[in-house]
């Protein structure tokens, strides 16, 4: 209990939680079911919610030898009914991964109960009937279409291999019933089954041009360059790519106590791995801000969902905060570290140097808030609650969210200086607050999206892009093979339009058509993959929309999304935010444009709270200070709220929506606060009760 109750009581308040239980799924989509047969005995690629299949076609032929005796075998014929039904429902897969989303990595496990019937199966050989063998063809019937299901009706699948192996293996069990000896070649045929499933899956590992295996020596170089990262907190001398020196020594250190980093991945161009690129940098000095874990504090990820920060997700509540500069500032990341051609860093942070470390273009903001820092502006979460996600995001900033002591509204808030910005759906149309959006999807539809009026005014602002309300449907499969084929028509025609083009007689519609909905016949009831929608402002690209319910890790239903667009730019001229969509079907969202200063005015804010920041000792779950007030006022830090927070004298309060703030009083305040994992003492107690319970039953039983 000692370690079970604090884990269980860190999963309930842990970013994972928040997630509607089973991505919302009662029943697995259709193609789940057409294709589960033929992942038994393969994996299909792509397969859906992470169900790992791929037995040997023996593992399957033993499975209905004792299936078929049920009373012979029955704890295990009782396990693969049991695994069999839990297979059939996403609830059941939910269960299994801590009560979120339908992973079915729990068939793992499945793996040994199935093994267990090869002996039986192999003991047994001569006492198998005509019956069985009925049985086990009409399974790899099933199997068979379901795997050609799968790939499409595609016969020159290399995945038909598995066919001829199932044949062999059959004629094999049958002549081994009556000579013994059969028993090597049965034995050959299933280590080269699965060397084949292997093959089949982890090709790619062995392509040099695919796969994301990376030699030891590189792998031990990027651990080596996390050094080359530096304590933000100190001001140090390091050493850049070509050898020379940086300086970091600043006047912000002293009363710092703790800023942070932003980096970017540094796996230069290995894609798609996204766990180590955002922990490797925990191997060096610097303060990393992102982490990709499963089991994340929760109470900041409330703060970044209300600001609705696009990117973030379950695991790695942070993301890259969307660049958005105010709040990079306010969670105290002093370091931005570009990759070469990679996205700009938030607009308040600017290179300290030509060098790089690690090849990346070090920035730092001169903006960024101490760890903690008094004031005596407060919004009520009432005022917080009814704001828009931009302004919320300017509250935080310019003092503390909380109800501990009264609202306090003066003229000058920076949250006064966010401001909406009337927009146009077509160019000559009028500028309203609020545009109503609707598309669906069209051969040659032309480019769509709002129009940004010139403004003077803007200057200086970011633009952020408020969406609600969004709403998808998407196309049938025969609406999507009809728009295949009229974009198939239409590319003939403009070739045979060209000055040396051709007579066309080739182009057969129905034929396309046909082939087309060949080749797509395993997306039938298949739409749980999500659907996207880019915005470009400039050079600035912002994608929102919906994560599929197949996405196993950052699956979160969205109606509402805020796009940062970067500094306001061309604000002299009218500017054109097109919009894109990667999902053919029907979209309608609503959509308004507010701004947030991102110069002097919000520099005059964070100077505000450089100038009241309070050292704070940092020690192993211990964090000691002294400050000193004229009036009451919160202590704000960036520090995420937790219940395992305590202190005798201080009053601890959830401060900006999920972090540690103090209720200080007038005079004096020495900060003494202590961290003990939440459970843990009732844990120690229930286990030391467990434990004596166990040692008197021993003793009863011993004397009995």
């Amino acid at each position: 209990m000692a370690l079970f109750l604090p884990g269980l009581m860190g999963l309930f308040t842990s970013a994972r939680t928040n997630p509607v239980f089973a991505n919302g799924l009662l029943l697995y989509p259709l193609s789940y079911y057409l294709e589960l047969p033929a992942t038994f005995i393969t994996n299909v690629p792509g397969s859906s919610f992470w169900l790992t299949g791929g037995y040997s076609v023996l593992c399957s032929m033993g499975a209905i030898y004792t299936l078929r005796r049920f009373k012979t075998y029955p704890v295990l014929n009782s396990i693969l009914v049991i695994g069999a039904m839990m297979l059939l429902s996403p609830v059941f897969a939910a269960i299994m991964n801590g009560a979120s989303s339908p992973s079915n990595r729990w068939t793992f496990m499945f793996t040994l109960p199935m093994a267990l019937t090869v002996p039986i199966l192999l003991n047994n050989l001569k006492k198998m009937t005509n019956r069985d063998f009925y049985w086990i063809i009409g399974f790899f019937g099933v199997a068979f279409l379901s795997l050609f299901y799968a790939f499409n009706f595609n016969f020159g699948s290399k995945y038909a291999s598995m066919l001829f192996i199932a044949f062999a293996m059959l004629v094999l069990v049958y002549v081994t019933r009556t000579r013994p000896k059969g028993l090597y070649l049965i034995v050959l045929l299933a280590m080269f089954n699965a060397l084949t499933v292997m093959q089949q899956n982890r090709t790619i590992d062995l392509d040099p041009n695919q796969s994301n295996l990376l030699p030891t020596k590189k792998v031990e170089k990027l651990i080596d360059n996390q050094s080359k990262y530096f304590d933000e907190n100190k001001g140090e001398t390091v050493h850049t790519d070509d050898g020379s020196t940086l300086e970091t020594a600043d006047a912000l250190q002293k009363n710092a106590s703790l800023n942070r980093s932003y980096i970017q991945s540094p796996l230069g161009n290995i894609s798609g791995m996204i766990s180590p690129a955002a922990n490797l940098a925990m191997n060096g000095s610097a303060h990393s801000i992102e982490t990709y874990w499963s089991y994340e504090n929760g109470a900041p990820a409330k703060l970044f969902n209300n600001i609705q920060l696009l990117g973030n997700s379950n695991n790695d509540i942070t993301g890259n905060f969307d660049r958005r500069a105010v709040i990079s500032n306010l969670m105290g990341i002093k370091y931005w570290f570009v990759n070469n051609g990679g996205a700009n860093p938030p607009a308040t942070y600017k290179p300290i140097s030509d060098k790089k470390i690690n090849n990346q273009t070090v920035t730092k903001s001169d903006d960024v808030y101490p760890l903690a820092y008094t004031t005596d502006q407060v919004v009520s979460t009432k005022t917080f609650n009814r704001a828009s996600p931009t302004k919320k995001e300017a509250y935080v900033a310019q003092g503390a969210v909380t109800n501990a002591l009264p609202e306090s509204a003066t003229s000058d808030q920076f949250a006064n200086q966010v401001k909406s910005v009337k927009i146009k759906k077509s160019a000559n149309a009028k500028a309203t607050q609020t545009v109503h959006y609707r598309f669906t999807s069209k051969n040659g539809a032309k480019p769509t999206g709002i129009y940004l009026p010139a403004d003077a005014s803007l200057a200086g602002n970011e633009i952020h892009l408020e969406v609600s309300n969004l709403k998808f449907k998407p196309f049938s499969l025969y609406q999507k093979a009809t728009y295949a084929t009229n974009a198939h028509n239409g590319k003939a025609k403009k070739a045979a339009a060209l000055p040396d083009g051709k007579t066309d007689y080739a182009t057969n519609t129905k034929a396309y058509k046909f082939n087309w909905l060949r080749n797509h016949a395993n997306s039938i009831g298949k739409f749980v993959d999500g659907y996207r929608v880019t915005a470009k402002y400039g050079r600035t690209e912002r994608i929102f929309g919906q994560r599929g319910q197949n996405n196993l890790s950052y699956y979160s239903p969205a109606k509402d999304a805020t796009l940062n667009m970067g500094p306001a730019k061309g604000t002299s001229q009218q500017q054109f935010i097109p919009f894109s969509f990667d999902t053919l079907g029907t979209y309608s969202f609503d959509v308004n444009v507010k701004t947030i200063p991102v110069d002097q005015r919000f520099d005059a804010v964070a100077q505000r709270a450089q100038a009241n920041a309070v050292p704070l000792d940092i020690k192993r779950d211990a964090i000691t200070g002294t400050v000193n007030v004229k009036k009451p006022q919160i202590l704000v830090t960036s520090i995420p709220y937790s219940t395992g927070w305590q202190s005798d004298h201080n009053d601890i309060i959830n401060v900006n929506d999920g972090f540690v703030g103090i209720k200080l009083k007038t005079g004096t305040n020495q900060l003494n606060l202590k961290y003990q994992t939440p459970g843990l003492h009732l844990g120690l107690i229930l286990s030391v009760i467990g434990i004596a319970l166990l040692l008197i039953f021993s003793v009863v039983l011993f004397f009995l």
